[in-house]
């Protein structure tokens, strides 16, 4: 009983191999490779990892998005 109940607690980390496809590797390059084993080197911007510009390129495209939306148009219905 004391196993199963360990067994239930344990949860193993996933080891990621970087894909071989290179659309995928370029894809892979925005997730943050914190969790994951590679020896990959990661891409920056500006300093910047990429997953970290792509994170804030997403949100200013919301905020931007919010503001239009905020608009009142002639002729609107």
């Amino acid at each position: 009983m004391e196993t199963l109940l360990l067994l239930t607690k344990v949860k193993p980390k996933r080891s990621h191999e970087v894909p071989k496809n290179p659309i995928r590797k370029f894809c892979w390059r925005f997730i943050p490779s914190d969790d994951y084993l590679t020896e990959e080197k990661d891409w920056t911007i500006c300093g910047k990892k990429l997953c970290d510009v792509f994170d804030a390129f997403i949100t200013l495209t919301i905020l931007v998005n919010i503001v239009f939306l905020c608009f009142k148009w002639p002729n609107m219905s």
